[in-house]
């Protein structure tokens, strides 16, 4: 646990608890202890997206108590694997069963030596870990399952294509074009060779879950040089124009995820561009309106076939394509892979219409580099 400092939520109204087990807790594991004095301003810094791993809940406090906190909490799915340890004075079995039922993971009696009450909390903090541990497993398969099925679809539709060109040909009764036959049988079995090595490399990815997300400010300027440098390489052929408005915000995140989803965006941008006109994208940086104070924006707008009024949810959902197959590989993540990989940096991805004209706009929000690690 060293490697991992914790975050803690306490909710306790009476000061000297709140002194007495912080000092017990910084001192025994590398923790920070955040503070509520009641069930409602805890409501309200749970809902302010700091992210807490574990909640130490009073059963006695004004305004809103703590039996009908821990309600309210266990309600919303994103609070299911936090623990919450219980402070109370009442030992009955009945309290303590109905706690139980309601989601509390274990109890504390107010008062208890600090040396039993920290061994209760690093207990608890090893479950989440654990379990912390095979949600990223979990997400990692459904990734690669998810991105592997969407470019099997994609090269079943090849060989189906191929194979009625053939029994097309065949009919004629002779007229082979030969010429057409071979170009598209390599363009085949080049899809066929990419779709292993994209294999491979999910593989090698959902193999190395044992390391963990990592973190940190992003230089996001250099990243998307990068991925416009990359997709521009691929695509040699067509052009991709480009405008980038700063300043940009430094955001915090995983350099590999979220390279990996402005490749898949912007390399969408290029893929569905308009009929016989270059691919043309705007970058720009912006506070959250929802969450100023934490989070900011990555908005990417395209100049492209837009998204059909009432499909930009859709877009997200596995195997969900534009119509035009033609243009482009891609990277074979799609959208999907977008939302969970953005979902792992705390941060979420949607797709709205612009204000006016051609395109779509796409908006990351994530924590920006101005929020305390």
């Amino acid at each position: 646990m060293a490697d991992s400092p914790f975050h803690i939520l306490m909710v306790d109204d009476v000061t000297r608890y709140q002194t007495l087990y912080e000092t017990s807790i910084t001192d025994a594991m590398p923790a920070r202890v955040s503070f509520a004095t009641n069930g409602e301003e805890a409501l309200q810094v749970l809902d302010s997206r700091a992210k807490f791993d574990l909640l130490i809940l009073d059963l006695n406090m004004p305004k809103l108590g703590g039996e009908q906190t821990l309600r309210e909490i266990r309600k919303n799915p994103e609070f299911d694997t936090m623990p919450v340890i219980i402070l109370t004075g009442d030992s009955a079995p009945s309290t303590q069963k109905r706690l139980l039922d309601l989601g509390a993971d274990d109890f504390i009696e107010k008062g208890a030596p600090p040396e039993i009450f920290v061994a209760r909390l690093k207990s608890l903090l090893r479950y989440k870990l654990a379990l912390d541990r095979l949600t990223r497993i979990a997400v990692d398969m459904d990734i690669f399952a998810a991105g592997v099925l969407h470019d099997i679809r994609n090269l079943e539709a090849n060989i189906n294509a191929v194979c009625d060109i053939t029994k097309m040909t065949f009919e004629k009764k002779g007229e082979i074009d030969s010429a057409q036959m071979a170009r598209d049988f390599e363009l085949l079995e080049a899809k066929g060779h990419g779709l292993a090595k994209y294999a491979s490399e999910i593989i090698e990815m959902v193999r190395e879950t044992h390391a963990e997300i990592t973190l940190v400010p992003i230089d996001l300027k250099e990243l998307l040089n990068w991925v416009l440098t990359m997709i521009k390489s691929e695509n040699e052929a067509t052009e991709l124009h480009t405008k980038i408005k700063e300043p940009f915000i430094d955001f915090i995140a995983d350099n590999n995820f979220l390279r990996l989803a402005l490749l898949n965006i912007i390399q969408n941008a290029h893929k569905y561009r308009r009929e016989n006109e270059p691919a043309q994208i705007t970058v720009q940086t912006k506070p959250s309106a929802s969450n100023p104070d934490t989070h900011s924006l990555i908005c990417i707008r395209d100049f492209g076939k837009g998204v059909k009024t009432g499909e930009h949810r859709k877009i997200f959902k596995p195997f969900v394509r534009g119509t035009d197959e033609a243009k482009g590989t891609g990277f074979g993540l799609g959208l999907s892979l977008v939302t969970k990989v953005v979902s792992s940096m705390n941060g979420r991805v949607w797709a709205e219409p612009p204000e006016s004209g051609f395109g779509t706009v796409f908006c990351i929000e994530l924590p920006h580099a101005k929020r305390s690690l």
